[in-house]
């Protein structure tokens, strides 16, 4: 087992691709493992960022007569208006947040990486940790 220090933004940016990565043929043993064993990590943390979203949601954003969330157009929830910078801040905290897994270290073929799209902070946390 190893430790890998990742940012929520990190988490964010891979938890889909690193799950549909499950599904490549020809993965060894080890790798499929160590994939599975690290989508369940991450799987983790994904659940508490987006409870602490729903938090941040819960107090800054306005709510319907029944008390629900007001969802825009573009499917966003609608902030109140003396909240923008405080929500925008804290979302910025949030993503920034570090934290640790444990997994089980393995490599995949560079090539099954391309697809993914991140910012370069994520791309070099993938390409230190997963690339052979």
């Amino acid at each position: 087992m190893a430790i890998l220090k990742l940012t929520y933004n990190n988490i964010s940016q891979i938890r889909s691709y690193f799950l549909s990565m499950e599904n490549i043929p020809n993965l060894t043993f080890g790798q499929r493992r160590g994939l599975a064993r690290f989508n369940e990590s991450i799987g983790k943390e994904f659940e508490a960022f987006i409870e602490e979203i729903k938090k941040i949601a819960e107090e800054y954003c306005e709510k319907d007569e029944n008390g629900d969330l007001i969802t825009m157009e573009n499917g966003a929830q609608k902030i109140k208006d003396d909240f923008i910078e405080t929500v925008d801040r804290l979302l910025i905290d949030l993503y920034k947040t570090e934290t640790e897994i444990d997994y089980m270290p393995f490599k995949l073929p560079e090539e099954s990486f391309d697809y993914l799209q991140c910012d370069k902070e994520t791309f070099k946390l993938i390409e230190e940790n997963f690339i052979l």
